[in-house]
């Protein structure tokens, strides 16, 4: 049902549903409880006056048996006269040794093979004192059983309150969502019940709205960096045409196939950026001796630029449970960052910290990355105008990408200022396999 649905029909709506139902139940369970105290209680009035006449009839019992069987109706006018209780002789055999009335107020027993002996009203006064008891007590429970559900509606509806505003904000705020309102958030809620829902709510409007600005980002930036390739491909088209000789022809045949390359790569890491930044990407993390490891990715850095010194100061017994595809973008596109901007050396070092996380650091002593812009260069397609322009070479994209994986694995990746005087990029948070 809709916010629209919930507010037409009311609180009172709901409070009447849900009331109903528990006031409905707690009748039954007050009118149960009632029926076996009754129970009970006249179960206990008879088996008391069973007992405060059984040692009666065993002596009347003793009585007749002494008595001629022509002489009990002067017997029982005896008893009548000088006994507690009234006395009636019936000229019927007994179907039991003793019981009492269906009302509880006479007493049967058995006299002999063909008589039964009637004791009884025992007690009236005290059974009229059962009755009115019987009746005060009904009358109590009907007014207990009244103000205990008027309390209980009344907690039941000011509990109900809050927790129908949430629910109708909740509403609005999902709906204002769907119609594409990415900037609508939901305030706190009144209710403990609601507030998870709120903060997850607010949690996932925040992730949508980011994520389609970033694509939208992604969309305006790449169709500008797409328009560099296209335009040289164009003049590389069109002075292949030209070419005066089969030497000039290959020459602007390798430049059309190195700018389709820079085309391919560009299209290829955006994809890749977009898959990681939504959360497209499955992790299948493995254990890896990260010395071993680390000296895979750093050989073909070593090969492509081989007047850099670059230095793995990394424990051989250190392993991490990593995505080696997935981290191993990482680790390449800081490589290679570092590498075009390096002058003489790259340092990769790890550590593990007191909390007992993983920490990776890429240094180099190049031109180093200004305050302000360390944060702005994780940006896809940004680039310093000093330190990283499209002559450096790359995509714009290597940073954005390195994040995202770093990301990935719960860590964060950020860019600082190096001990040798260049950039260092810091990936922490990262998990060691125990």
């Amino acid at each position: 049902m809709n916010r629209r649905g919930l507010q037409k029909r009311g609180l009172f709506w709901l409070f009447f549903r849900y009331y109903i139902i528990l006031a409905c139940t707690l009748a039954l369970l007050v009118t149960l409880a009632g029926w076996l105290l009754d129970t009970q209680l006249d179960e206990d009035v008879r088996e008391d006056a069973l007992g405060r006449t059984a040692d009666v009839i065993q002596l009347m019992r003793s009585d007749y048996a002494r008595t001629r069987a022509d002489e009990w109706s002067s017997l029982t006018r005896y008893f009548n006269a000088t006994g507690p209780y009234s006395v009636a002789l019936l000229d019927a055999p007994a179907h039991a040794d003793m019981w009492l009335s269906s009302n509880g107020d006479l007493v049967y027993a058995r006299l002999g093979p063909t008589h039964t002996l009637v004791i009884g009203p025992i007690d009236a006064l005290a059974t009229k004192s059962r009755d009115l008891l019987l009746n005060t007590q009904h009358q109590l429970e009907l007014v207990v059983t009244l103000l205990v559900a008027l309390g209980f509606g009344i907690g039941l509806y000011a509990w109900l309150k809050p927790q129908w505003r949430d629910l109708i904000m909740l509403l609005d705020t999902a709906e204002r969502l769907g119609e594409g309102q990415l900037a609508t958030r939901a305030p706190p809620a009144e209710s403990r019940l609601f507030q998870p829902m709120v903060t997850t709510l607010n949690s996932m409007a925040s992730r949508l709205d980011a994520l389609l600005a970033s694509r939208q980002v992604m969309a305006h930036a790449l169709a500008h960096e797409l328009k560099t390739p296209l335009a040289r491909l164009r003049f590389g088209l069109a002075l292949h045409d030209t070419a005066p000789d089969p030497q000039a022809r290959a020459q602007r045949s390798a430049g059309i196939d190195a700018d389709l390359e820079e085309l391919d790569r560009l299209i290829s890491d955006s994809l890749g950026w977009v898959r990681m930044a939504g959360g497209q990407v499955e992790l299948r993390s493995q254990p890896l001796s990260l010395a071993h490891w680390l000296a895979e990715q750093i050989t073909p850095v070593a090969r492509a630029y081989p007047a850099l010194e670059i230095h793995c100061q990394v424990d051989t017994a250190l392993t991490a449970t990593l995505d080696p595809v997935q981290f191993g973008l990482a680790i390449r596109n800081l490589l290679g960052n570092a590498a075009r901007h390096a002058r003489s050396r790259i340092d990769i070092a790890a550590r593990i910290e007191e909390d007992d996380s993983l920490t990776l650091t890429v240094d180099d002593d190049g031109p180093g990355i200004p305050e302000d812009a360390r944060e702005r260069i994780f940006e896809p397609f940004v680039r310093l105008d000093a330190a990283r322009n499209r002559e450096s070479g790359g995509t714009g994209l290597g940073l954005a990408l390195a994040r995202a994986a770093v990301e990935l694995h719960h860590g964060k990746l950020s860019a600082l200022e190096s001990p040798l005087g260049g950039a260092r990029f810091c990936m922490s948070g990262l998990r060691p396999a125990p």
